[in-house]
């Protein structure tokens, strides 16, 4: 398995409304769970920083419900 390495730039600053690092796009939660996550939670936050740069709305979340059958 690859290691997915971290977008931090160590260029820590939030954003007007403290939600965001404007260095590494990533929201104060994506942050606090990086240490922890898992590959797969890893490249979801990754995914949403390219589609939240780009202009998306996609937003990570860090266990995935299941879908109900």
């Amino acid at each position: 398995m690859t290691e997915v390495p971290s977008p931090c730039t160590r260029l820590c600053r939030l954003d007007r409304s403290r939600s965001r690092c404007v260095a590494c796009h990533r929201t104060l939660e994506e942050i606090r769970v990086w240490p922890r996550a898992t590959r797969e939670e890893r490249l979801a936050i990754l995914r949403s920083v390219r589609c939240r740069t780009h202009g998306g709305s996609v937003t990570f979340s860090p266990r995935p419900v299941p879908a109900s059958r």
